[in-house]
C-alpha cells in the first residue's frame, strides 16, 4: 500500500485491503517512483531480484566512530 502522510509517501502494510496503515515499512523521498519502488520489492519477495532497495540519488558513508570519538571537539 502506498499512502502520503505530512505530504510524504509512504508505503505500509495494512491488516485488511483497503484499511489504514498499520505498520509503516518506508517513507519515500520525493523524487522516488512509488509505483517502480513497490514493483522492485515484489519482486525481490518474489526472489526474481536481489540486493536492497535504495532510494533514488542515496549515498553511503563509511564512518570511522573510533577516529571519530577520538577527534570530537568537546565543550567545557
Amino acid at each position: 500500500m502506498v499512502t502520503r502522510t505530512l505530504r510524504q509517501s509512504v508505503i505500509c502494510t495494512a491488516k485488511e485491503y483497503g484499511e489504514g496503515c498499520n505498520t509503516l515499512l518506508i517513507t519515500l523521498r520525493p523524487n522516488d517512483d512509488s509505483g517502480k519502488f513497490l514493483d522492485e520489492i515484489v519482486r525481490i519477495l518474489n526472489g526474481e531480484q536481489i540486493g536492497p532497495r535504495k532510494h533514488t540519488n542515496q549515498r553511503y558513508m563509511k564512518i570511522d566512530i573510533e577516529e571519530f570519538l577520538r577527534t570530537a571537539p568537546v565543550e567545557k
